[in-house]
């Protein structure tokens, strides 16, 4: 059996807790025509997609900052059943989190008040 063709040229980086386990995933994407890799550069490139998940939000966090659109593993099973890939779809969805936001934008805020 030849692997698809279908993710040729993909090279897949997934955090730890991704479903499936890493493995079974290999063997997915494999069989697609796509790569799975340990690590990935510093700087996003468009062959390779990230798959990430909430439990490793910290890491997805960490990823997005540099750059990288971080996918949920339906980017892959969804893209087999309908034999497409669709970069633009499945996006994780990560809490917009600024460590220490601008002076600027932090405003006082306003008292609130209590009605009887």
């Amino acid at each position: 059996m030849h692997p698809s063709s279908l993710m040729k040229g993909l090279q897949f980086y997934a955090t730890k807790n991704i479903k499936p386990a890493e493995d079974e995933l290999r063997e997915i994407v494999s069989a697609s025509g796509g790569t799975m890799i340990q690590r990935v550069d510093e700087s996003p490139d468009e062959n390779t997609i990230v798959l990430g998940c909430h439990e490793d939000e910290e890491e997805c966090q960490a990823l997005a900052q540099k750059g990288w659109t971080i996918h949920t593993n339906e980017f892959v099973m969804t893209g087999i059943l309908r034999q497409r890939v669709e970069k633009e779809r499945y996006h994780l969805s990560l809490p917009n989190r600024r460590a220490n936001p601008p002076a600027s934008s932090q405003r006082p805020r306003k008292a609130s008040r209590k009605h009887s």
